[in-house]
């Protein structure tokens, strides 16, 4: 599998604001993301994980305001779960995920947005 990287222009919750909300709008939230995803995967033709593949998701949130780092790193579920239901991971679980996210500030919102990369796993593990 080679390395794939697209731009979804819309951020993550922080998490704060995720276990907040009602269970209506965290299904929704899920779908769009799931949505996302699937948009993502057709465009640029990925490939379907195989069974216990192990991939390196590689995330960056360019942000006017950027979270504190627990609060960003909790806001990821809507979009590692996503890529689960899309297919694109396997599993969000350590032993096939290996994640990288980081923050990046930008002067406007018209800039803001989640980069994603995912790329076959460096430790060769399966």
């Amino acid at each position: 599998m080679k390395s794939y990287t697209f731009r979804i222009e819309r951020l993550t919750p922080s998490l704060n604001v995720y276990i907040r909300l009602h269970y209506r709008r965290r299904l929704a939230l899920h779908k769009t993301w799931l949505q996302e995803a699937v948009r993502a995967r057709g465009a640029l033709g990925i490939p379907s994980v195989r069974l216990h593949e192990r991939r390196r998701v590689s995330v960056i949130s360019s942000r006017t305001r950027p979270l504190d780092p627990d609060n960003f790193t909790g806001g990821l579920k809507p979009l590692l779960d996503g890529l689960v239901n899309a297919e694109l991971l396997y599993d969000d679980a350590g032993a096939f995920l290996e994640l990288e996210a980081r923050q990046l500030k930008v002067k406007h919102r018209a800039d803001e947005g989640t980069a994603v990369k995912i790329e076959p796993s460096r430790s060769g593990k399966k």
